[in-house]
Order: structure tokens, then sequence, then C-alpha cells
């Protein structure tokens, strides 16, 4: 069985329904209120897991309830964890999902933001073991840097999410053998204010980053290598896109490992994302591989 390591935000999520987005300055009321426990880290843990892969997980989190409901959850799941507890509250995030199934999302760190060197050195058995390593922004920089450097000297595949796109270093994106933004991240790394594919193309090449997978929603994703490659999405009737994009991310190196060809690995990533976003919230909505 394939494995891999992450290291991400663990936490609580609170769910807002609304008619709509609300504009600036401007108090609406949510017709629902939903509550699960979430973090990019650990919805991919999740993913991974449900695609048949070995997952080691490790979080901050706090000393409280929410740090029993991940352990026992992520147990359920098979994953082996490392979750440090924190004096801080646990990371939570509050997501305002629109019928129209758009959604923002605010995040408050709270133990996330603790995670240590010390707590990364807790880890490195584990990340030995791995097959590959996923990784996202979400994670203080110094910590990140230290996973980029051991995964590489180990040999160990290295898929980076530059998610949310909080460090602007270009050689975190070096380490990684593929990296995976999403449009507005896309157009963050390379300093651009609209996706100009054939300009970010000769900009990787001269940077010396390796291949991009770049999602696009409902588009489903480009594959910028030595050329661009567009992929197709499947077109279906979105009620929640909360989550997709880690769905994506976990669908998609399961294949690589499964050693699939990387056209192959896109098109099943963007089947799995679109059976995500059928469902409202995220937990319920991460698929499994046998569906």
């Amino acid at each position: 069985m394939n494995k891999v390591a992450i290291i991400g935000l663990c936490g609580d999520s609170l769910f807002y329904s609304l008619d709509r987005l609300p504009k600036t300055g401007e108090t609406i009321h949510a017709e629902f209120l939903h509550r699960e426990i979430g973090g990019k880290g650990f919805n991919q843990a999740v993913a991974l897991a449900r695609q048949g892969v070995d997952v080691n997980f490790l979080c901050a989190i706090g000393n409280d309830e929410i740090r029993k409901k991940c352990e026992d959850f992520l147990r359920a799941e098979g994953i082996h964890s490392i979750l440090v507890g924190k004096d801080s509250p646990s990371a939570c995030a509050s997501i305002l999902k629109a019928k129209d199934g758009n959604n923002e999302v605010i995040v408050y760190d709270g133990a996330n933001k603790e995670l240590s060197i010390d707590d990364f050195n807790l880890f490195k058995e584990m990340i030995d073991s791995a097959d590959a390593i996923l990784l996202t922004y979400e994670i203080k920089e110094e910590v990140l840097k230290e996973a980029l450097n051991y995964a590489k000297e180990h040999n160990k595949l290295i898929m980076l999410n530059p998610a949310p796109y909080l460090y602007d270093n270009i050689e975190f994106l070096k380490y990684a053998d593929i990296i995976t933004p999403n449009e507005t991240e896309l157009m963050e790394m390379f300093h651009i204010k609209y996706l100009d594919f054939e300009y970010i193309l000769k900009e990787k090449i001269k940077l010396g980053i390796n291949t991009i997978v770049a999602t696009l929603g409902a588009n489903g994703c480009a594959i910028i290598d030595k050329d661009i490659k567009f992929v197709e999405g499947y077109k279906v009737k979105t009620i929640d896109t909360t989550g997709a994009g880690d769905v994506f991310n976990a669908a998609l190196l399961s294949e690589i490992l499964n050693e699939n060809d990387m056209l192959s690995a896109c098109t099943y990533a963007n089947k799995m994302a679109a059976l995500s976003v059928e469902k409202a919230y995220v937990l319920d909505a991460i698929p499994r591989r046998n569906k």
C-alpha cells in the first residue's frame, strides 16, 4: 500500500448557509449553521485514506474537545496521527456558503500557529516510511521549510499545495515535484492579474519550477510542464465547493503513486473533485475509491 505523510491544519469548522454572500459592510442572516471538524491538511488526509492510501498526519491542536473529536475521527478512518496538544484554542474556520455553490472562508489559526520544529522532529520517522509528502501553506514557514528540506534529502515525492498563498517564496516552489495552486494562487505565484498560461510556462521554465497542476474549478485543470495541457472537468450540479481542492490533491497524488501518467491522474482527480461538490459540507462529501 502506498503511504503519504501530511502536515497541516486540524480544527473546527462552522458552515453558514446563506442566500448569497454578503457585500462589504453588510450584515445578513444565515439560514442554517452546520459544524464539523476539518482543515486543509485534515481533509487531505481523510481524502487520501479514502483513496486507499496509508496516511501519516501531523498537526498542532488545542487541548480541548476538538482534539478528541479529531483523534477519534482520524482513528476511525485508519489514519496514523500525531496531534500535538497546545494551550491555545484549536483552529477554527468559518465557511460562508451561498446557494449558487460559491463560498468564502475565514480561518483562525489558533494552536496551529504553535507547530514547532520540535513537533516536526517527532514526525520524521513517519516521513521516513512514506513514499510521498503532501504540504500546504497553512503551517508555519519555518516548519514548512524544514519539511521540504527533509523530504528532499530523503528522496520523497513532494506535492506542494500553496494554499492559502501566504509565502511568496520561489525556493519553496523549487523544492516540489508537483505544485497544485488554484487560479488565484497561480496568479499570485507569478505576480500577474489575469491568467496567461504561455507567460506562466515561460516563467516556470526560467525559474526552474517543476510540474504545475492548476485547478480551474468546473473547467477542470491545467498541466503546465514542458508544455500546457488542459484536462476538462466534469459537469455536475454544484451544491458545495468547499474541500473540492483537497479532494483533487488527494486523488491526484494517489493516482501518481499508482504509477498512472499525469493526464490520467488529472482526469481521475477531476472526477473525484466533481463528486465532492455534489454534496454539502466536506467530510460526508469526500468520495471513496470504489464509488
